[in-house]
Formats: structure tokens, sequence, C-alpha cells
């Protein structure tokens, strides 16, 4: 219902509910093996408030808000990051046109498939 998948047409803005599922999806089937234990994404949306997963073998959680020291932080608007999760977008573009702005250990980058396979 929210339009975080599916055809862009639907999407309406972040919806909270909507935003706690998709994150508590994203730490279920997240690969903590595929990364130091401890690591942290964080998602700093320039239009939402921020979220982070802790990866850690056995224990990933996703968290609302910022952490203090994200091993990896991704900025971008919500919107960016549904387009992303979906499909609808070649994240190489998003990183080239700087939609989607790294900071932090960025060899990360590059074991995020492995991660959300």
């Amino acid at each position: 219902k929210a339009g975080y998948l599916g055809p862009k047409h639907n999407y309406k803005g972040p919806v909270a509910e909507a935003t706690e599922i998709l994150f508590d999806q994203m730490a279920r089937g997240a690969d903590g093996e595929a990364v130091k234990p401890g690591t942290v994404l964080e998602w700093a949306f320039t239009d939402h408030e921020p979220w982070h997963l802790v990866l850690d073998n056995g224990s990933t959680r996703a968290e609302r808000g910022a952490h203090p020291k994200p091993t990896l932080q991704l900025r971008s608007t919500f919107e960016d990051f549904v387009d992303l999760g979906s499909a609808r977008v070649d994240p190489r573009r998003l990183m080239l046109t700087r939609k989607v702005r790294p900071k932090g250990d960025l060899r990360l980058l590059l074991r995020l498939p492995k991660v959300f396979g």
C-alpha cells in the first residue's frame, strides 16, 4: 500500500509503519557473515528520519535513528532509497549522479551485494 514495491506511481512518501517493516525485513534477510561482526550501515535520509542496521552474526537488527559511529553511511532521499530497493533505478547511476553519497568505509560498498544477496 505504501508503494515501496512495484510500480513507481503507487509511492506517496514515507509511511512510518511500512518503513519499520521494510527495515525489519532487511535485517532478517541480511547475511551478517559477509562482513565483520558489529558492522553498522546507516541510511541518513535528507527528507526522513535516519535508520541503521547493526550486522552481527546471529543478532542483526534494524534500529530507528542515527548511529554514533556507523561503518558506512549512505545519504540520499527516502524516495531514492525506495527506488533502489525496488530495482527501479541502477545503483551505479545514483552514485554517479551523487543522489547517493557514501561516507565511511567505502570498501563496504563492494560487500553490500553479498550482505543483501
